[in-house]
This record gives structure tokens, sequence and C-alpha cells, in this order.
């Protein structure tokens, strides 16, 4: 059964590659338009955003509701990949890439959250290491929720655009990205991290003096 696992996970990673040659492809020929075609994107863009119903009718991009949200959260969380990419093409400056809710929240979270991978690798995209590193208000990372949830394709995909010093981020417990994954015997994440050799990511300890090593054994997770 973990060699059908593993071979799953090995069909999801491909096609998720080629999903992010895609994204930036799409990218390259963006940048490659004329002022005058980017202007009509993005005025469509603007207007099939408007007419969804995913930004307000005088098309402001960063309108938050009460929990500090704005349109690239919301639809990141959804998993609406034809929306986020038409936000996108408004947000030349990665003002939203970048945005956090008022629990720190980015866009990349939300779609860690419920493992819409299209949309994370959007987002990856735009936002790359520095967007990998924003932490909410309890000092999780994206990569601490797709390490949780065993999602191997986004945590490829995170790690291509950082170092293995991104993995050492611990959050408010104390936890890193591996505590996370031991805890819930995220056995096919673990392995992968374990490819970067970085030896400091087993010795880590949480607030409690406990390892990654220490949690998998105290979940019962031998593999």
């Amino acid at each position: 059964l973990h060699g059908l696992a593993v071979q799953v996970e090995d069909i999801r990673l491909r096609t998720y590659n080629s999903a992010l040659k895609a994204v930036k492809a799409q990218r390259e020929l963006l940048q490659q338009s004329s002022p005058v075609e980017w202007a009509a994107m993005r005025d469509d863009a603007t207007q099939k955003l408007i007419k969804r119903g995913v930004l307000p009718p005088d098309g402001n991009l960063m309108k938050r509701n009460e929990g500090g949200w704005c349109a690239i959260h919301s639809r990141a969380l959804t998993g609406d990949v034809q929306g986020v990419e038409d936000l996108l093409l408004l947000d030349s400056g990665n003002s939203m890439v970048y945005s956090v809710t008022e629990d720190g929240w980015t866009a990349l979270h939300r779609a860690a959250t419920n493992g819409h991978k299209e949309v994370a690798l959007q987002l990856l995209d735009r936002g790359g290491e520095k967007l990998v590193r924003m932490t909410t208000d309890q000092g999780w990372t994206a990569l601490h929720i797709a390490c949780q949830n065993g999602q191997l394709g986004l945590v490829t995909s995170c790690m291509q655009v950082c170092d293995s010093k991104v993995l050492h981020i611990q959050d408010l417990e104390g936890y890193t990205c591996m505590h996370r994954a031991a805890i819930n015997g995220k056995s096919l994440v673990v392995r992968e991290i374990l490819k970067l050799k970085d030896p400091d990511l087993l010795t880590l300890t949480d607030h409690d003096g406990f390892t990654c090593l220490h949690w998998a054994a105290r979940a019962g997770h031998a593999e």
C-alpha cells in the first residue's frame, strides 16, 4: 500500500509541475503585451470580476470585510483559479499577494488550508520566498499547513522558491513544519523534506523540548 501511495504522489507531483510551467508561461506572455493590450486585459478582468460579484461595483481590489479579508483571500479559500488569475492580472504591485487578514493569513495560507494547488501555484509564481515566509498570528507559514495536511505537491512547490531554512520557522508552540508532519503521520512529506539533508530539522525542539522524532513516536507513527 505504501508503494502505491508513493506512485500516486509521484503522478500528482508531475501534474503539479506541469501546471507550474503553464502558470509561468502565461505570466511571461502577459509581460510581453503592449501597454494598450495590457490595459484592455485589465479592464476586461475588472468587469468580469464585478459581474461575478468578486469585486464591488467600484472595482476596489483591497476592499475588506470585518475580518480583514479582501477578494483574493476568499477566492483562494474556495479554489477559484480563474478569479485568482484575474485578480493577479490587476495586482501589478503585488499588494494583494502579500496582503493579510486581521489574523495574519495570506491568500497562500487560505489556498493551503483547502489544498487548492493550482491557486497556490499562481500565488507562488508572484510571491516567491517572501510569501512562503509570511506567518499568521499563530506563527504558521503556509508550509506548516501543507505539511500538517500532507500536501506533498504544495510542499515541493514552496521549497522550489526557498531554501531549507524556511522549514526552521517555529510557530507559537515551537512546532516546525517537520513537527506538524510528524504529529499527523504524513510520512511522504517527511521523506520529501529529509531529501534536503538538513540535520537541524531533526534536532529542533518545540517549547516542551520535543523533536519531530519524539512526536512521531508519541503519536504512534512508526513509518
